[in-house]
């Protein structure tokens, strides 16, 4: 049986090799030969930072609290060194302070989430001293001019509706619809920019087919080597499914929010996060074939439906095929979240794909590199697909590297704001930028080993300090907005 199901593998993907894919390749410039240091931007350009509210201030009765507790199939803890969230930065007793930090810098904009399990901690019990606190939050940041841009579901939602089966049931999308329209109902004078969902691609990939996030559903298929590591066609299937309800609620909360009396004042997006897949080896057809997939789960699937209607997601057994010509109606911007791409090599002694490196790559903290290119062509993709038909602008709404060390991070900022900047140079209607983060906070499973923040924060004593490598950021910031 296994050497069928293997035969039958090798079958479906030497035949897809034979397609002419789109994005299968790399490009690089010479970074050498490019001046990085006096990138400037338009005086209306927004320019920002970014948070999300768990991870920087925890939170009871949600998906991720329960991950503090969980282990895995071997009795290992799921979070890093069995690391717990706590409070993390213990952002509401630390506002003032770190509302300061945003004027000191002089960003326009502050991207934070407005967590579902903070404001609806039991179904249909919303907690007003939670909504007190966010409305604080919103005047302080309108007092010193800046903007707040509010996330709606940053991968955290609360308990009751885990065990609902959240997603997972097309049945509960209308208690995430029913939440929207009340947040925006309730911020709508105070907040006019919104993002319905945060990487709802991640939230599938790493919750129903790696299986290490909430709700760590993996269905274990050890039967095809050919494929990426942990991913199998009944754990795509159900991510497929899942990731077609969250999109399905996107478009019903988009919907819902501009029915208000004030609907059409509001700009309300998705964000998504672009992560290519290239193949180590240009022109292997197995590589490539694996790479078309992979991207076609998570990056092509979301991109074609908001510029189509069509949804597409799967591999070549068991595709799920969804249509909603609203969908092509559903954004009055588009949101990227972008770090890096991954290559994969086909490793001829174990027969599975790995990720690799070039040789002149500069690794991150995190498992990937500096690729700055990549940006470019996000924006490039996103604005070919959805954005230039459409009319809508595009805005990068995470970016930013893990950096312990704090001797990448200039290197980072200066190649990424530069391919940003080549960008809208070429023609491209990018409109803002967010990096992040505004500080160092609790990174999902990796606990707090990972340091992204431009601000250093020690845990123990919750101070703050701005790292040398953001400073680069920082004076982007300043020539950009000292202009005339």
């Amino acid at each position: 049986m296994i050497k069928v199901f293997r035969t039958l593998s090798l079958y479906f993907f030497v035949c897809a090799s034979t397609l002419a894919f789109a994005d299968c390749g790399e490009i690089r410039w010479d970074w050498p030969n490019i001046d990085t240091d006096a990138i400037i931007f338009k005086k209306d350009f927004m320019l920002g930072t970014a948070i999300s509210m768990y991870q920087v201030s925890g939170g009871d009765a949600s998906n991720w609290t329960a991950c503090n507790f969980a282990k895995d199939e071997k009795g290992n803890p799921r979070i890093a060194h069995g690391q717990m969230t706590g409070k993390a930065c213990d952002f509401w007793n630390h506002l003032d302070e770190d509302i300061q930090r945003l004027v000191d810098m002089k960003v326009k904009a502050f991207r934070f989430s407005i967590e579902w399990a903070d404001i609806e901690p039991q179904e249909g019990k919303y907690d007003m001293a939670a909504v007190a606190r966010y409305h604080n939050l919103c005047d302080r940041l309108l007092a010193v001019n800046i903007k707040p841009v509010v996330t709606l579901h940053h991968f955290v939602h609360p308990w009751w509706f885990e065990q609902k089966g959240a997603f997972e049931k097309e049945e509960n999308i209308h208690y995430f619809v029913e939440y929207a329209r009340a947040v925006v109902e309730g911020f709508g004078d105070k907040v006019t920019m919104w993002t319905t969902f945060n990487e709802p691609g991640v939230y599938v990939f790493q919750g129903y087919v790696r299986g290490v996030w909430p709700p760590f559903k993996y269905i274990a298929l050890p039967l095809l080597p050919w494929v990426v590591p942990s991913i199998n066609p009944l754990s795509v299937r159900r991510a497929g499914r899942v990731l077609k309800n969250m999109l399905q609620a996107h478009i019903e909360a988009y919907q819902a929010i501009k029915s208000l009396p004030q609907g059409n004042d509001y700009q309300v997006g998705l964000v998504h996060s672009v992560t290519h897949f290239d193949p180590f080896h240009p022109g292997n057809k197995l590589e490539e074939t694996v790479c078309h997939y992979t991207n076609n789960m998570f990056h092509d699937a979301i991109t074609e439906f908001f510029s189509s209607g069509v949804f597409r997601f799967g591999l070549p057994i068991g595709l799920i095929r969804y249509e909603n010509p609203a969908a092509t109606k559903s954004l009055d911007y588009f949101g990227i979240n972008y770090y890096s791409h991954v290559l994969l090599n086909m490793g001829l002694s174990d027969r599975k794909f790995n990720q690799d490196y070039r040789s002149f790559e500069v690794r991150t903290d995190m498992p990937y590199c500096i690729y700055a290119e990549g940006l470019y062509r996000a924006i490039q993709d996103a604005s070919e697909r959805i954005t230039a038909p459409q009319h809508i602008p595009i805005y990068i709404t995470e970016n930013g590297i893990a950096d312990g060390k704090d001797d990448r991070r200039a290197l980072f900022i200066k190649q990424y704001l530069y391919a940003l900047h080549k960008a809208i140079e070429d023609g491209y209607d990018v409109r803002g930028y967010f990096y992040w983060s505004l500080l160092d906070n609790f990174e999902w499973t990796e606990g707090y080993t990972m340091q992204f923040g431009l601000y250093e924060v020690d845990f123990k004593t919750q101070t703050r300090r701005l790292r040398e490598g953001a400073k680069p950021y920082l004076d982007i910031i300043n020539r950009t907005y000292a202009q005339a």
